[in-house]
């Protein structure tokens, strides 16, 4: 009998299901600043975010289209 072929990695990930879980709570920091033409952050709020059973940051940003 020949090798069984492996399934290929896209269909794995495809089919995972992760619990994430956002935080109620989020921090108001300084707007963060990044190199990207055209874009401005008005607000930035940053908190501890659940996936699965671990900890993991959660940065949300409010941005505004450049002019």
């Amino acid at each position: 009998m020949g090798k069984k072929k492996p399934k290929p990695i896209l269909d794995i990930i495809n089919n995972a299901t992760i619990r994430v879980t956002v935080p109620d709570k989020t921090d108001v920091i300084n707007p963060v600043k990044f190199p990207v033409p055209g874009i401005h952050t008005e607000r930035a709020e940053t908190g501890v975010a659940m996936v699965g059973k671990r900890k993991a940051l959660y940065v949300k940003l409010h941005l505004r289209g450049g002019y």
